[in-house]
């Protein structure tokens, strides 16, 4: 017994003093990044009887490798003397993750790129700035020749979602099913995703709109502003992600699911319904921002009535729009990215060779069903 509450106080004391450490390495890393830039930039190393800078890192007593020490001074150069972005939200990014945005502050905000920093996962967040800074980002790929492409019940349109939600006739659809962009720079959407909702969604339609947890409130105020059009709240879903886990840094919180917000025209349609929904974890094959084949298909399959006309106004990596299709449903996507476009329409036309087996869970449950 008395062995069991050292090694318990051993393991408390050791833990806390992980966790001081932890703040103070944050912490440390402006303060080492600004002392290295100035040690070069005022050849104070001279002062240290060292011919070179490179020379004084690369010395015993200093020992630090080349590239971390560029990467130390670029993060204090670029993001602390140039762009004066407040040392907290660094912080809250972390050492590797400001280090990887630095390059990019002359062609973004910086607080934009630290917000998506904070709130991405290192490879989510490689994969993010790649997508966002890839040379070609403006230009429309050659293979894309038309605006709109056509297949097996389902339709993709190239444009700006406003524009193209616009030329559609009222009540065109009975579902809207989308993953929007999160950051705040991007928080107008989900009140144009509103608008357009209480116009296209037939009487007890539905809209199911996911979202990050970091601006909810104003993502809740903006989806609920409609009702006097007949758009009205009816649940949140919580879309469970048990194999992906996501610290935000400022709020001090393990993220292990994304809120679901449901609305409906008019009165809910259809049987119960779930508002546990889970995803074996995002699927990044296909975009930066992927979610799962099996959760949209659970999401689907939950609120949306059989043989309905889905409507996708952010298709990104194409996952609802090859959930919806699998499901038998027939389906419209749109994206302002010609290049989520070109993947859709590949994953599409992929999906659906001859001879390739269905997926997902209506698959499963047919294959279940068969077995018996």
């Amino acid at each position: 017994m008395n062995e069991i509450v050292r090694t318990n106080g051993e393991a408390l004391e050791r833990h806390q003093r992980v966790l001081g450490n932890r703040l103070q390495i944050q912490k440390s890393f402006l303060e080492m990044g600004e002392d290295l830039y100035w040690i070069e930039e005022r050849k104070l190393y001279k002062n240290l009887d060292y011919e070179t800078f490179n020379a004084y890192i690369a010395s015993p007593e200093v020992d630090i490798k080349t590239r971390t020490v560029h990467q130390l001074k670029q993060v204090y150069r670029v993001l602390v003397l140039e762009q004066k972005v407040r040392p907290v939200a660094l912080l809250e990014a972390g050492y590797s993750k400001a280090s990887m945005v630095a390059p990019y502050v002359k062609e973004e905000e910086p607080e934009m790129l630290i917000a998506q920093a904070s709130s991405l996962s290192r490879n989510d967040l490689k994969r993010w700035l790649k997508q966002e800074f890839r040379p070609n980002k403006n230009k429309v790929p050659v293979e894309l020749s038309e605006t709109e492409y056509y297949g097996d019940g389902w339709r993709l349109i190239h444009g700006d979602m406003i524009d193209v939600c616009t030329t559609m006739p009222d009540a065109s659809f009975d579902a809207i099913v989308t993953d929007p962009p999160y950051p705040g720079e991007f928080i107008s959407l989900f009140s144009s995703l509103a608008e357009q909702a209480s116009r296209l969604l037939v009487d007890g339609g539905v809209l199911l709109a996911m979202s990050g947890q970091n601006h909810l409130p104003e993502v809740y105020r903006r989806l609920t502003q409609f009702e006097a059009d007949g758009l009205f709240y009816r649940w949140t879903i919580s879309y469970l992600l048990p194999g992906k886990e996501m610290r935000a840094w400022g709020r001090k919180i393990w993220n292990h699911w994304k809120p679901v917000i449901v609305l409906t025209k008019g009165s809910p349609q259809g049987d119960w319904a779930t508002d546990v929904v889970t995803s074996p974890g995002p699927d990044k094959e296909h975009h930066y921002w992927g979610q799962s084949l099996l959760g949209m298909e659970g999401l689907i399959d939950a609120f949306v009535m059989p043989n309905s006309r889905i409507l996708d106004p952010f298709v990104g990596g194409g996952a609802t729009i090859d959930a919806a299709r699998a499901l038998g449903h027939e389906c419209v996507g749109i994206d302002i990215d010609a290049e989520s476009i070109m993947n859709t329409r590949r994953r599409l036309n992929d999906c659906q060779k001859k001879g390739q087996p269905r997926h997902g869970i209506r698959a499963m449950a047919e294959r279940t069903i068969g077995d018996r």
